[in-house]
C-alpha cells in the first residue's frame, strides 16, 4: 500500500491549521501522523509566540468613558477587560485571580474594576449604572439605576457639597 502525502498534509491541517507547521512536521517526523508528534510541534509554536519583554504581552485592558448619573460629570473613565484575554481562576474564599492568556499580560484587574466619579464619589462595578454615549446614535443611553435610587444620591451629594448647593440655589 502507497502512502498518499496529499492527504496525510490533508489530516495534518485539520490538527496543526497552519501549512508551515504541516511541512515541518513531515520534514521532522516523515507522513505518519501520531498525536504525540503533533502534540510536540504544538508546543514549540506556542513556544516561539513573540511577547513583548517589556510589557510581557499585549494589553488586555481598555479605556470607556463614562457619564456619572448623580453629579454629571462627564469623561469618567472605566476600564474593561478584553474577551478572553485572562483565565480567570477563583481560590477558596472566591477570589478572582487573573493570569494573562492568547499573548496578553497579566493584569490584577480586581484592583481597577470598580468605577469611581472623582467629583461625587458615586461607585460601581457595573458600567451600566452609569451614563454611557451610544456608538452608533450618539445618544446617551440612561443609567440603569431607579430614578429613586439617583434622587436619594443626588440628595446626599448635594446636602453635603456646599459648592454643589450654591450652584443648585443659584439656578
Amino acid at each position: 500500500m502507497t502512502i498518499n502525502v496529499p492527504e496525510i498534509k490533508k489530516r495534518l491541517f485539520s490538527f496543526l491549521n497552519d501549512t508551515n507547521l504541516v511541512n515541518e512536521y513531515i520534514r521532522i517526523y516523515g507522513p505518519s501522523i501520531n498525536i504525540k508528534y503533533i502534540k510536540t510541534i504544538k508546543e514549540k509554536k506556542s513556544q516561539s509566540i513573540p511577547v513583548d519583554e517589556e510589557t510581557g504581552g499585549n494589553d488586555p485592558v481598555f479605556e470607556i468613558k463614562l457619564k456619572c448619573p448623580v453629579c454629571n460629570r462627564d469623561d469618567i473613565t472605566c476600564y474593561a477587560l478584553r474577551a478572553k484575554s485572562q483565565q480567570i481562576t477563583f481560590n477558596k474564599f472566591i477570589v478572582p485571580s487573573y493570569k494573562g492568556a492568547s499573548g496578553y499580560k497579566t493584569v490584577d484587574y480586581s484592583m481597577i474594576y470598580t468605577t469611581v466619579c472623582p467629583r461625587c464619589l458615586f461607585a460601581s462595578p457595573d458600567k451600566k449604572d452609569f451614563i454611557r454615549i451610544g456608538d452608533t446614535a450618539k445618544a446617551n443611553n440612561k443609567s440603569q439605576l431607579s430614578s429613586n435610587v439617583k434622587l436619594n444620591l443626588m440628595k446626599q451629594y448635594y446636602s453635603v457639597n456646599p459648592v454643589a448647593q450654591s450652584i443648585i440655589y443659584s439656578i
